[in-house]
Parts: structure tokens; sequence; C-alpha cells
């Protein structure tokens, strides 16, 4: 019976995304939503990263976890005034600001939200754990488990598409796995693999939900559990490892990464609308292009000729999943 209704609900997910429903200008609107998406994701990836080595924080879970609270406590007021916005237009005497804060699916909403908060925690951490190797590219992997969940549930993809998650899957799993030595390392991609895992649940949820809830409605309950939730365990941190300041620059920067990142929430939800969950995914796997890319914009670290490798046969994965299922794409009036 739960099984019937985990199959039942992936299916009602992926309805409003078949390919013969989505139409092609809608769906370019959807990858270059979810393009802005990523992109800005990874240049959070690496002002915290720099920010954490900077302040030698890499490791203190008290200081990582203030951080988080203050990221998402912006992040909060970004979407808060998103859902005020919402509400300009309506003259009804007896509206109030808070009737753009409810939601319909509470429980939806808040499931969404903790296992979001789950993966950015995961993500972040595992990003700045270990000096070698980046095990926060397993988070792109979420194109991987999305299209076993789906698969298993009876959703079936093109063969080029298959092909491209296994290019690009394998590129990144190789690219990690040259590095890996230490502890610090297991633990770094235990943190990648549940960023990723929790990722893919995430997309599928929205899925199904964007059908039914607001983007900044959505966006709203993320950002608020989530600073709740990253001030609760930064106490508990405390007590256990010790109490410290932050430094002004590093609370200046998580004020800015939550707008940066309340902006990729906000992109990567909006795309849902628009284009096959897949398909979102999928250009994740250009994440790691990304962030390597920042990294020698912004902090000079030249990529060796492995992760140069990678790279392109990342991009070659992300681009046969993008491209998978246009043939059955309608054409706009």
């Amino acid at each position: 019976m739960a099984w019937k209704k985990i199959r039942a609900f992936v299916q009602i997910a992926e309805a409003h995304h078949k390919t013969s429903l989505v139409k092609r200008g809608e769906r370019d609107l959807g990858i270059t939503l979810t393009f802005s998406g990523w992109l800005a994701l990874a240049l959070y990836t690496v002002l915290f990263q720099n920010a954490a080595v900077r302040f030698h924080t890499s490791k203190s879970l008290f200081v990582n976890f203030c951080e988080f609270s203050i990221l998402h406590f912006s992040m909060t007021f970004f979407f808060f005034f998103l859902c005020l916005s919402r509400g300009r237009n309506n003259t009804k005497p007896d509206h109030s600001i808070f009737e753009n804060l409810k939601c319909k699916q509470p429980k939806w909403v808040f499931w969404r939200a903790f296992f979001a908060i789950i993966s950015f925690w995961s993500y972040s951490l595992s990003r700045i754990w270990t000096d070698v190797g980046d095990s926060s590219s397993f988070y792109s992997l979420d194109t991987v488990w999305i299209m076993l969940f789906l698969a298993i549930a009876g959703i079936k993809f093109r063969f080029i598409a298959w092909i491209g998650v296994f290019l690009g899957g394998g590129a990144i799993i190789l690219n990690y796995f040259l590095f890996f030595s230490n502890l610090d390392n297991f633990i770094s991609a235990f943190f990648g693999i549940v960023s990723g895992i929790t990722l893919a649940v995430i997309t599928i949820q929205t899925s199904y939900m964007i059908q039914r809830e607001h983007t900044s409605v959505i966006g709203f309950y993320h950002a608020l559990l989530g600073c709740v939730g990253s001030a609760v365990i930064a106490l508990i941190c405390g007590f256990v490892e010790g109490f410290s300041s932050l430094n002004a620059s590093q609370i200046v920067l998580m004020l800015i990464s939550g707008f940066v990142f309340g902006f990729v929430l906000y992109s990567l939800i909006k795309a849902f609308m628009f284009t096959e969950s897949y398909v979102v995914g999928g250009i994740s796997f250009l994440l790691p292009v990304f962030t390597d890319s920042f990294n020698f914009l912004i902090a000079q670290q030249v990529p060796s000729v492995v992760e140069v490798f990678s790279s392109i046969f990342i991009t070659i994965g992300a681009i046969l999943i993008i491209v998978s299922p246009r043939r059955h794409i309608k054409s706009t009036p």
C-alpha cells in the first residue's frame, strides 16, 4: 500500500512535466531559470568556501551553523517581501498581509523545507570539510537519483538521457575518488552523498508542489525553518565545542549570501513550472564546472588537468540530458 502511494505521488509530480505537454518557449524559459539558479549557487559556494578558509572555521560546527542561520535570516526577508508583493494589487478591504503567507498544503511545505535544509547543510559542509577533492560535486548527482527513483516508479526516459547520466555522473565520481585519501575525505563524501539524495527528493517534491503552492510561499517557509533549525543546532554545538564570536566580515558575507541563495531558490522553484524535473536536475551536473570557473576568476585557483577533462565529460552529459526530450516537444503557436 505504501509503495502504491509513493508511485502515485511520483506519477502525479511528473504528469505536469511530460514532454508532450511542455511547449518549446516555456521549456527554454525553464532552462534559462535553471542555469541562472545554478550559476548563483556556484557563486555562493565560492564565497562561503573562501570565507571558511580565510577565517579558519571550516570544521567549527558552531561557527558554520551560525553562518547558516544568518544566511537563512536574510533569505527569509527576501521571500517575505516577495510574498508581500503578491498582494499589492489586492483591493479587498479585509485583506491582510498574512493572507499572502498562507500555504494550501502545510504538511508538504514542511517536509520539502526539511529535506531542503538537510541538503543545504550537507552541501555546504561537504564543500569545506576537506582541502583535497570536492565532494560537494556529489550534490550534482541528484540527477542520477532522480532518474533512478522515477524509473523505479515507472517513468520512462530516452536512452540518450541515460548516456548523459552515465557520462556526467561517472566523471563526477571519478574526479573525486582520484583524490580520496583520508577520514576527512570520507566524512566529506558522506555529506556530499546525503546532499545529492535529499536534493533528488525535494526536486520530485517541488515538481508536485509547484502546481499547488506559490513559489514565494514555498521559499519563505524553507528560509524561516532553515533559520530556526540552524540557530538551534548552533546553540547545541556551542555548548558542546564552545562559543566563539563571528567576524563582522563573515556576518556581512552571509547576509549577502542569503539574498544570493534566495535568488537561487526562487529561480529553481520557478523553473519547475516550465520544464521537466530531471532537466532541472540535469543542469545541476554543471554546478562543479560553474564552481571551478568562479574559483578561477575569484580565488585564482587553476583547475588541474583531471578537473578540466572531468568538466568536459560533465558538460557533454548535461547537454545530452537537456536535449533528450526535444523531439517530443510541442511548438508554440
